[in-house]
């Protein structure tokens, strides 16, 4: 894939959607009329992870041990994503994250 020319700014509100709740960053203050193919790619992804972040930890916690595990595990899953994520805006990359970027393509915030 090529490199994109991206605003700086984009790129850094980019690298907060990867971080957790501070992903409500760039969703708030990046209007959605002037968000380009770069910055709407990485808000959903990072709002989608966020969430799913958010709904394993609480199933974790009202799990028994398996199923405590298994959210565990995902949880660990969408830490990885979140890394392949940074990546890719570091690389100025416009990609879905593997097994859920379709999911989270499909988010209309």
């Amino acid at each position: 894939m090529e490199e994109k020319i991206v605003d700086s700014q984009y790129q850094t509100k980019g690298y907060l959607c990867y971080l957790g709740i501070l992903v409500l960053i760039p969703l708030l203050t990046v209007k959605k009329e002037v968000r380009d193919e770069f910055i709407d790619c990485h808000i959903k992804q990072g709002f989608g992870l966020f969430v799913s972040m958010v709904i394993f930890s609480v199933l974790r916690s009202f799990g028994g041990n398996i199923l405590g595990m298994i959210f565990g595990l995902l949880s660990l899953v969408c830490f990885v994503l979140a890394i392949l994520g940074l990546i890719n805006v570091s690389k100025k990359k416009v990609t879905k994250l593997p097994v859920l970027g379709d999911i989270f393509d499909k988010i209309n915030i």
